[in-house]
């Protein structure tokens, strides 16, 4: 299907400059006549929880933080839950 790009609404327009047209057609696909909300963190607290669990060896609790940003006050729980 060719995109006549002027014609989109904004919305599609927006991810055809975000992400290219074929992406964009494959979200119209699978997404279309629905509402996305976004959530603000890209990963979920219970699965990071468990992978800081796993990757934390004493010092890097700051590292952590970067890395799945959340607060060093969250990952310091989240470390305290597993008892290090």
């Amino acid at each position: 299907m060719k995109v006549e790009r002027e014609n989109l609404q904004d919305v599609y327009s927006q991810l055809f400059d975000l992400i290219g047209e074929e992406a964009m057609l494959k979200v119209y696909s699978a997404y279309r006549g629905q509402q996305l909300t976004l959530p603000m963190r890209m990963y979920a607290g219970d699965k990071v929880a468990k992978s800081v669990q796993k990757q934390f060896n004493g010092h890097n609790s700051a590292a952590l933080m970067h890395k799945y940003d959340y607060s060093q006050r969250w990952i310091n729980k989240a470390i305290k839950r597993t008892g290090n």
